[in-house]
């Protein structure tokens, strides 16, 4: 019986310790779900506040995702560190609960490990906010970078501190330095301005200038208040003297007001994929907050170069501004020195300037069919020049092209009005090339030669009577003068309906014979005739004679009949 009754005390005793683990472990567990949801909360918090400490500080590319990469991985760790803590805490309260009150204790730790998590969080903030501190390791990366990107400028030493030249034909990068550097844009800023004004504006369009804009300093076109400028007369205002005026008055022509235009170019910007610029106003004056890169500024310039309007306004030497309401006419000049030196190869540029030390370019070379986008960032004014003819000298021998067309090749035959000689073979003046992009199939080139109109003498050795063009998948790419390699007087009369001098020479020979032969054949005719009368008037002397003597015969003998 005793036994029994100890057997049953013990039953008992279980059931009451397993009902109390029970209800204790709920607890439990109900204390420490809240603890979790308050430190994710908590960290969620630390991720925003990351996201914001990141957006404060702007770093250059190479920094800036070096600093996004400490805080995202500062976030991680606490986050981490948050989530072992609070599976630590529910694991204490898994097992330190015997009883009701141990349970209670359980929660209390619980909420210690809510607070590690809320510590965790502020941990993650204050990783988000070492990121600032991370903006000179950045620099430093920056540096680095450089010196590792000057490798990339194979034997072209430039003054600039930042560098790309890029081939659109075959998509490469031929130079680079410092590409991701940041810098002030200074007037190149305006082929956006110029850009976005051209896609929005007509050109025939009448803009009234205003007091802001004619109150601009710096380079200027010289608009007055209340002046009437057409949106063509401004692009040109804008691009060849940089007039900050006329590129004030095309941002207000677009939106109305400065500021709604530059939130136009930042967001115009960021969806041609620039991603480390950000502009201030439309005529590139400096600003703390402006900035750009050579990565990015390549983007501006291949679509501003890409828009027809924009490169003949960037490509022009000259320009005149007819008179206005308040001005008589105005004669504009480029600043682009190499776009008025022959045979530069420069179709288009955009400069822009600090200081002497702190100068900007950015141009279009084009020449033997290869089309060369070079951005200079932080040169030297005086030497800047020199930097894009050394780059684009460089492009020329490293970009490898196929030969389409060979110098001095026979390319055919043209005709020539009024020349000693109506036709006359033509020869490729100079060898002509394609870039093919990478993978690009030889068989897409082809070529199509195309002659002057009217042709006419007198030609001389090296005389320009036409094209070759050269395509690439159906796309003009190259062209290549074709001239003869002979001298063409002008030909005689018969020349002006097309026959050459040495055909008239065959025609009068053909001529003349055919008058000898007719000349001859009329003389025989004429000898048969005689032979003929001849022939006939012996033979009637001959018939007159024997009837004579039979005449004679019939006397002699008496007859009547």
């Amino acid at each position: 019986m005793a036994a029994r009754i100890r057997r049953v005390s013990a039953f008992i005793l279980l059931i009451l310790t397993f009902s109390s683990m029970t209800f204790g472990g709920a607890a439990n567990r109900a204390v420490f779900g809240g603890a979790e949801r308050s430190f994710y909360l908590g960290l969620s918090h630390a991720e925003n506040a990351g996201t914001g400490g990141q957006t404060a500080v702007s770093p250059p590319v190479s920094g800036q995702n070096s600093g996004s990469s400490a805080v995202s991985n500062s976030e991680s760790s606490a986050a981490s560190s948050g989530t072992n803590t609070s599976n630590s805490g529910t694991n204490a309260s898994n097992s330190g609960s015997s009883t009701t009150g141990s349970g209670s204790s359980a929660a209390n730790s619980g909420n210690n490990a809510a607070a590690s998590g809320s510590t965790a969080s502020n941990s993650g903030s204050s990783a988000s906010a070492s990121g600032s501190s991370e903006t000179d390791q950045s620099n430093a990366g920056t540096a680095s970078e450089s010196d590792a990107a000057s490798k990339d400028t194979g034997n072209v030493e430039v003054q600039a501190q930042g560098a790309v030249a890029y081939c659109e034909n075959t998509g490469e990068t031929v130079l680079s330095k410092n590409a991701d550097g940041k810098f002030q844009p200074y007037s190149l800023t305006k082929l956006l301005t110029v850009l976005i004004a051209v896609n929005r504006l007509s050109l025939d369009e009448e803009v009234t200038v205003s007091a802001d804009a004619a109150s601009q300093t710096g380079s200027s076109v010289g608009l007055k208040e209340g002046e009437k400028v057409s949106v063509k007369d401004l692009i040109y205002g804008a691009l060849l003297p940089s007039g900050n005026d006329a590129a004030y008055a095309l941002g207000e022509a677009v939106s109305g007001n400065m500021a709604s235009f530059v939130k136009l170019m930042n967001k115009t910007a960021s969806n041609i994929g620039c991603t480390n610029t950000h502009f201030m106003n439309a005529t590139g004056m400096y600003d703390e907050g402006q900035y750009t890169t050579c990565s990015d500024f390549l983007n501006i310039v291949r679509q501003a170069f890409s828009n027809r309007t924009v490169e003949k306004a960037a490509g022009t030497k000259t320009y005149t501004i007819q008179k206005t309401n308040k001005s008589a006419a105005r004669k504009l000049k480029t600043k682009v020195s190499l776009l008025k030196k022959k045979d530069s190869g420069i179709a288009a540029g955009k400069t822009g300037y600090g200081n002497d030390n702190d100068a900007s370019i950015a141009a279009e070379y084009n020449k033997d069919g290869m089309t060369l986008y070079i951005i200079l960032l932080g040169d030297k004014s005086a030497s800047r020049t020199e930097d894009v003819q050394k780059i684009s000298a460089y492009a020329m021998k490293t970009v490898k092209g196929v030969l389409a067309v060979k110098k001095g090749s026979v390319q055919g035959t043209v005709h020539v009005r009024r020349g000693e000689k109506t036709k006359a073979k033509v020869y490729a003046a100079s060898d002509g090339y394609a870039y093919l992009p990478k993978e690009g199939s030889k068989k897409l080139i082809k070529t199509k030669i195309v002659y002057n109109d009217n042709v006419e003498a007198p030609l001389h050795r090296g005389s320009v009577v036409g094209t070759c063009e050269i395509y690439l998948g159906g796309t003009k790419v190259n062209s290549v003068p074709l001239v003869v390699q002979e001298e063409i007087p002008t030909g005689w009369l018969p020349s002006y309906v097309g026959i050459s001098n040495m055909a008239t020479v065959v025609i009068l020979l053909i001529l003349a014979v055919i008058l000898l032969l007719f000349v001859i054949v009329l003389a025989l005719r004429a000898r048969n005739r005689r032979i003929r009368k001849r022939k006939k008037e012996r033979l009637i002397r001959t018939k007159a004679l024997e009837k004579m003597m039979e005449e004679e015969e019939h006397k002699k003998r008496g007859w009547d009949f």
